[in-house]
């Protein structure tokens, strides 16, 4: 599925509850660059990073966050990149 998708990310939240009955861990690792200059980005690359890199991981922490909180536990981690450390412009 597509994490950027809501629709997708709530499908992939049911398959994994009915599957092994709760989600006790969710790692948001999804994520993608455009290797390019911020004044060559095209606003559609900019886009496709912000919907994956950002969105991806609301939605994923949402769904999960619902589950978790009416069990009340569960453990969510986000994985960055390097490439908030030193950036490209």
């Amino acid at each position: 599925g597509d994490v950027s998708k809501e629709a997708d990310v709530d499908a992939m939240m049911k398959t994994a509850v009915d599957k092994w009955g709760t989600i006790d861990v969710v790692v948001n690792n999804a994520g993608i660059t455009r290797d390019t200059l911020l004044i060559r980005m095209k606003k559609s690359q900019w886009d496709e990073v912000m919907d994956l890199n950002l969105t991806g991981v609301f939605l994923c922490t949402q769904a999960a966050t619902k589950i978790m909180m009416k069990k009340r536990k569960g453990r969510i981690i986000n994985i960055a990149s390097v490439v908030g450390l030193i950036g490209n412009i």
